[in-house]
């Protein structure tokens, strides 16, 4: 069914790309477009899920959320909007010129082209004996979660969400993407294939949005076609071991990389945490699949409203009320998203001071945003101070345990404090270098240069530093209960910087003799760690099973014999075959509920005194209002569950698949 989902996101995007004529009334036909695809995922993500609430989740659901992401087109009943349209269909056929250079792009998107959609092929996919698979061994633990919660709302009657892993607590994890995907399913597609063709589409306006934000930035088509690799594949130091394995290799160079033997940008124990941006977040982290595009679409609106440098009102307004728009929604589709953007436009409108352009943007994110809030956060039991912790140096551990702690320790003096903090500058800055590479320091002689070497163009320069403040913050606020989760924020920073990086390698080239060599020596220590990764997962290389076919089962059975909204009893693993049925547990996995400020520990507790049949364990039964229990190999395996079978006799087995067995308590 992959033409179901190719069409209804052909669709919706068209909405969305129809709805941007609104407020912007001339735009490259490709940018708006590009625009299209965030913006018709909000209309119909937002329309689906306040019809399901009503009507559930069926294909009438789905047909009815399209109609209204469709609504925009009506704009085309408009002479001149139709003639705009035209017109800018004709201006992007004229700019299609093929000169050798561009051939050269050409022919090198296409063969990049390919490998992303090998890669978001290989983030899940069926196995021969009808399993769930991956390819990228860092989406393991989260393809499973987004699989539990696409599942909640395909057959889990899940409106209002709940979490799939902590029953009874309100879902505050932002899940439009994975509310759209349910949307496709329910018209038939498969999961992976849904999950597949949606990434294409919003990794597709990803990096057109970023290729002409650069190009309008710079005013250099090189800048715009080195800007989308350099983010895509980035990546530190880490290469370098790639020559000492390969002379450990048994085999040839081809064998080698067919079947490269660890990632060389996330590798904890050799200090490595900056992760290549596709294997780390683009292809595990499924809600920043949609706010990068959309926080591109925001910036590329303010660019084009001029916002640090101040115009006509009247030809303002149109993007900055549509930029506000798209930020409105974010607490749906991407929270980290949503704060950055809140962030750079305060820190813009102060320095820019230019406060009725401001004015639309933030009114129309306060109405549009208010809404989808408090949706979130109603009845939400997420403990808030994980998020708001002082934690310098963040992923990288600069100082131990021990000193931080006493950081907030009123024992300990503030000079103290200081000098435990300065202490650590050196370690913290080491780890950067290493984890980013050259990017720092051509990123320095980037923004130091003078305006006599104008190496990055100076309204670029007014833009980028307030992003500086987005790196302060994340290496010393805390902003999740997991330090790194702040590469959500960080992220930001890194597109902005490798813009000002490819503006210098870009100046570079443009003094052509020796620096032809140079230039591309810069080009591939930058993108080589995070290529190696990327061509880790397109071959396979790490290939994990994520569910088997025995599991998928078991919960096609858990389907026919329980309802929808019922709670169960397993083992607390990130990937219990109950996930599959979109039904509730009581206590999933700790590692999921404890980064999402969730405490589970109480219930985790009470979970095992159940299976081991304790003296409590009816009462804590009643207390958590538990339907079912699970006995399969995740159970049996946890070392830390006793399962007492003479306590589990007295329920009945409802269903049973191979080594796995369902209880009904009551």
């Amino acid at each position: 069914m992959w033409l179901v989902a190719i069409s209804l996101t052909a669709l919706y995007a068209l909405g969305g790309a129809a709805l941007t004529t609104f407020f912007v009334r001339r735009m490259p036909l490709l940018e708006r477009l590009a625009i299209g695809v965030p913006a018709g995922s909000a209309l119909f993500g937002l329309g689906g899920l306040t019809l399901a609430h009503a009507l559930g989740m069926t294909p009438l659901t789905v047909i009815l959320a399209l109609i209204l992401s469709l609504l925009p087109l009506l704009a085309l009943r408009d002479k001149n909007r139709r003639r705009q349209l035209v017109r800018e269909w004709r201006q992007a056929r004229l700019r299609v010129k093929l000169r050798p250079a561009t051939l050269f792009w050409l022919i090198f998107y296409v063969l990049f082209g390919i490998a992303l959609i090998l890669f978001f092929r290989g983030a899940l996919f069926f196995g021969s004996s009808g399993s769930y698979e991956t390819a990228n061994w860092a989406n393991m633990g989260d393809v499973a979660y987004h699989l539990a919660i696409i599942e909640g709302f395909l057959r889990g009657e899940n409106f209002p969400p709940e979490h799939p892993e902590f029953a009874g607590a309100r879902l505050t994890y932002p899940f439009l993407v994975d509310f759209i995907a349910a949307q496709s399913a329910a018209l038939g597609t498969s999961i992976p294939d849904a999950l597949f063709v949606q990434n294409v589409a919003l990794i597709g306006s990803f990096g057109v949005l970023l290729h002409r934000f650069a190009r309008r930035v710079s005013g250099s088509e090189l800048v715009a076609n080195l800007v989308i690799p350099l983010a895509l594949l980035s990546g530190g130091w880490g290469f370098l071991r790639v020559f000492t394995d390969f002379r450990e290799a048994q085999n040839g160079l081809l064998d080698f990389l067919l079947h490269l033997p660890h990632d060389y940008t996330n590798d904890p124990e050799r200090g490595y945490r900056w992760g290549n941006m596709l294997c780390v977040l683009l292809g595990t982290q499924r809600s920043i699949v949609l706010g990068l595009p959309t926080g591109l679409a925001i910036w590329l609106l303010w660019w084009r409203s001029r916002a640090d440098s101040g115009v006509k009102r009247t030809s303002a307004v149109g993007p900055m009320v549509l930029a506000g728009g798209l930020c409105g929604f974010l607490p749906l589709g991407h929270v980290h998203t949503l704060l950055v953007m809140l962030g750079l436009g305060a820190v813009w409108a102060l320095l820019t001071r230019n406060w009725r352009l401001w004015r639309p943007f933030f009114l129309t994110a306060l109405v549009v945003g208010l809404p989808c809030a408090l949706f979130m956060i109603f009845q939400s039991q997420t403990e808030t101070e994980p998020f708001r912790r002082f934690h310098p140096g963040w992923d990288f551990k600069v100082m131990p345990d021990e000193r931080m702690n006493a950081i907030f320790d009123e024992k300990v003096g503030v000079f103290t404090k200081i000098g435990y903090l300065l202490a650590s500058l050196p370690t913290w800055g080491q780890l950067w270098l290493k984890n980013t590479g050259l990017t720092l320091p051509l990123l320095l002689v980037a923004l130091v240069s003078s305006e006599a070497i104008p190496t990055v163009p100076t309204r670029w320069r007014r833009f980028y530093l307030p992003t500086i403040l987005l790196f302060v913050f994340a290496n010393l606020i805390q902003l999740a209960p997991w330090p790194w989760d702040n590469i959500k924020v960080l992220i930001w920073w890194h597109l902005a910087g490798v813009i000002s990086v490819a503006c210098l390698l870009n100046w570079m080239w443009a003094r052509r003799s020796f620096w032809y060599l140079v230039v591309p020596a810069l080009f591939i220590i930058l993108t080589l760690a995070g290529a190696l990764d990327v061509t880790r997962v397109t071959t396979r290389a790490a290939q994990q099973n994520v569910y088997t076919a025995e599991e998928r089962d078991f919960a096609d059975a858990i389907v026919k014999n329980t309802p929808p909204r019922a709670r169960f009893v397993t083992a607390p693993t990130y990937n219990s075959a109950v996930y599959l049925s979109g039904r509730r547990v009581i206590a999933g996995y700790y590692g999921h509920l404890w980064s999402h400020g969730l405490n589970s520990q109480p219930r985790e507790i009470d979970m095992k005194s159940i299976y081991s049949g304790a003296p409590d364990a009816d009462q804590l039964l009643q207390k958590w209002q538990a339907d079912y229990l699970v006995v399969g190999p995740r159970e049996k395996g946890d070392p830390h569950i006793k399962i007492n079978e003479a306590y589990l006799k007295k329920f009945p087995v409802i269903a049973r698949v191979g080594e796995h067995r369902l209880f009904k308590l009551r």
